[in-house]
């Protein structure tokens, strides 16, 4: 690994600190928080079909300028709460992108009519945000593995 890169997502924005040879090399702070996505697209649970394809659209359009910028290499870490709280109290180590994405695809589920309950997600528009801007992160910055965690530096 020639990086460590630390995601941090919070209700204000998201967060990325780059770290090489144990010193932060860069700082990215993108408009992402969950409040913003909530206010926006998750006024109503479940969001329309509509809302949440205006939501990805949002999100690609501030996290895949950043692409080119980031290693591609990188051991990719958080220890957010909002982060965390996607294992579904599972406790894992790490997510990666297939769990994200069955996740996501029960969110679709639940846009479509189906019940959360029943696709296994809770219905709370910040946590629906929280997936949302981890999964178009993962897709747009090569990130097949997130350790839930500080990483190592």
């Amino acid at each position: 690994m020639s990086a460590v890169v630390h995601l941090s997502f919070d209700a204000d924005a998201l967060t990325l600190r780059t770290v090489r040879s144990g010193q932060i090399d860069d700082v990215q702070r993108l408009p992402l928080g969950s409040a913003a996505l909530v206010a926006r697209f998750f006024k109503r649970l479940p969001p329309s079909a509509y809302a949440l394809e205006e939501a990805i659209a949002w999100v690609e359009d501030a996290v895949t300028p950043l692409a080119a910028q980031l290693p591609t290499d990188a051991l990719w870490c958080s220890d957010s709460p909002a982060v965390r709280d996607l294992d579904l109290g599972a406790q894992a180590a790490e997510l990666d992108i297939d769990t994200v994405e069955q996740l996501f695809n029960a969110l679709a589920d639940w846009v479509q009519g189906h019940p959360a309950a029943l696709a296994g997600i809770p219905q709370d528009a910040h946590w629906c945000a929280a997936l949302l801007v981890l999964r178009e992160c993962m897709h747009h910055w090569r990130c097949p593995v997130l350790v839930l965690g500080t990483g190592a530096d």
